[in-house]
């Protein structure tokens, strides 16, 4: 079946010019440039029959744009043609498109600049003053939907929300160009640091990762156009494997911690890291890297550790474990259909149920890693991704489409036959379906994009198991 998909593919895309040369890839980086225009021209929330007319063309254009341009690159690498600058010229283009691609799918951006606000021009916490608390209404740098939601992000990204607001003046606008131009930056960095990391580990020249991420439409419209900031914590953990796989031990679990300071969940890293520095460099050089990424987070914490009894920590936690959108969810929604009374219970025990899965699972990986005396950096790649698939995209009570930008682009520094590496992708090309009437559906949000992608990896790999060479 996927193999007859393929082939259509093939002949849909040359019949519009997509050959497999170079000419045929600039073709495609035209048409793609032409889609994110037509997003510059979004409709308003009103104009909702137009909005669904947007979504689906645009997705299918998009995955369709994508993936004949996957079969364009994997033939100009088997030819030897690897034209790197071509890729790197057109993310370029597409990045600065979608710097004028409002924020149309999530209003996520417009809290990144309250956050960076209540600091740069009231001088207040954000973990503990929100936009409610204050003159909201007249001033407006303040979003109003995110009036009564303090910071939940790490304190290293609160900083960076204050410093963007610093650059932007005041200017609510303009902040927002800001936001996108450092996650596009974040994207080209991981890029770089991700293709020098594959090549200092010895991973067979090829464009193919480059082009995953460069061109592909999940990461422009996800973390360009609504700006997202998972790509922060994805440029912390790709610099902390470059840090492993070059023996820098002192700056690994910094690294990591970094990233912990930006989104919570980089600390299921930090163990796997612990175990690759006692193994390779032994006990003293481990606790010094450890002592020196704990330092780390006083700085970060100083402007908003003290008023840390005062922190909005109900509303925070409630947040981060909001069974939404996730596995989780959908289970607990199917059991609300049938016996809606005990549903409250039903999910408190659901999510102790996962919680204590992942833990299991994730001791034992970890004591599985401990007992390994060869344990070296492949192993804490393929560890840390692992656990960060299990927990984000299996174990989690809460699910956004985006979650996967926290660790897609160390994804590529696996091997490329590696399930975590293929089922990633899959499942991040199902996410484009967030941007059409299935994202609105809870229940179909977790089946549809996240337990689908899952049983048709599964069946493409087996069918890959049982061809012919």
């Amino acid at each position: 079946m996927i193999a007859h998909a393929g082939r259509a593919l093939e002949r849909a895309g040359r019949a519009i010019g997509l050959t497999a040369d170079r000419k045929g890839l600039i073709r495609l980086g035209v048409y793609l440039a032409l889609v994110y225009l037509a997003y510059t021209t979004y409709p308003d929330r009103p104009q909702r029959a137009l909005r669904h007319v947007y979504n689906w063309i645009g997705v299918g254009a998009l995955l369709f744009l994508f993936g004949r341009g996957w079969q364009q690159v994997r033939a100009l690498d088997t030819a030897g043609e690897r034209p790197v600058r071509l890729l790197v010229v057109f993310f370029v283009a597409f990045a600065a498109i979608a710097l004028f691609i409002r924020p149309f799918h999530s209003s996520d951006l417009h809290a990144y600049v309250n956050v960076g606000h209540i600091q740069a021009e009231y001088g207040r916490n954000p973990y503990v003053t929100v936009p409610a608390d204050l003159d909201w209404r007249a001033d407006p740098a303040f979003a109003g939907q995110w009036k009564d939601v303090p910071c939940t992000y790490g304190f290293l990204f609160a900083s960076t929300c204050r410093g963007v607001a610093v650059l932007g003046g005041g200017d609510a606008a303009l902040t927002r160009v800001l936001f996108k131009l450092l996650t596009a930056l974040s994207i080209a960095l991981c890029a770089w640091a991700m293709e020098s990391t594959r090549r200092r580990m010895g991973r067979a020249p090829s464009i193919g990762p480059l082009y995953l991420l460069l061109w592909n439409p999940y990461i422009l419209l996800h973390f360009v156009a609504n700006a997202h900031n998972d790509l922060l914590m994805a440029l912390c953990l790709v610099v902390a494997f470059r840090f492993a796989i070059d023996r820098r031990w002192l700056y690994v679990i910094p690294a990591l911690i970094a990233g912990m300071l930006i989104k919570h969940v980089a600390f299921v890293a930090v163990p796997f890291a612990f175990v690759f520095l006692v193994r390779r460099f032994g006990w003293s050089r481990a606790i010094a890297g450890s002592l020196f990424g704990l330092a780390l987070i006083v700085p970060a914490a100083w402007p908003y550790a003290g008023d840390w009894n005062d922190f909005r920590w109900d509303t925070i936690l409630g947040l981060l474990t909001s069974p939404w959108n996730s596995i989780q969810g959908a289970i607990g929604t199917l059991y609300e259909w049938v016996l809606p009374d005990s549903v409250d219970a039903f999910r408190n025990g659901l999510r102790l149920v996962f919680a204590a899965g992942f833990l299991v699972f994730a001791a034992t990986r970890f004591f599985r890693a401990a007992a390994r005396a060869d344990y070296d950096a492949p192993n804490l790649i393929e560890d840390s991704l692992i656990t960060l698939f299990v927990l984000l995209c299996i174990a989690s009570s809460a699910w956004l489409p985006w979650y996967l930008g926290m660790f897609f682009p160390a994804i590529f520094l696996l091997p490329s036959g590696h399930w975590v590496r293929g089922l990633t992708f899959w499942i991040s090309q199902f996410q484009m379906l967030a941007f059409t009437g299935v994202g609105k559906a809870r229940l179909l949000q977790a089946l549809v994009m996240l337990v689908l992608p899952m049983g048709l990896y599964r069946y493409y790999a087996r069918e890959r198991e049982d061809a012919p060479d």
